[in-house]
């Protein structure tokens, strides 16, 4: 996952889907509760939480480039 963000746009993830995976760019839903936060795979429509997209950067060692 690589935080992008360009002047004017809302700031989006790149993501790499767990169930397909394709990497897409993806802006953050917000839900009521964390466990509703993350994004929706574009070519699956998985669900994948923004916790286990975080995890998997701490994993791989990058940061999320601003």
């Amino acid at each position: 996952m690589t935080l992008v963000s360009e002047a004017g746009v809302e700031m989006g993830y790149e993501v790499d889907c767990p169930h397909c995976r394709k990497a897409f760019l993806g802006t953050l839903l917000a839900g009521t509760a964390a466990r509703y936060r993350g994004f929706k795979c574009p070519h699956c429509r998985l669900f994948v939480p923004l916790e286990r997209v975080e995890s998997a950067v701490k994993h791989a060692g990058a940061a999320p480039a601003a």
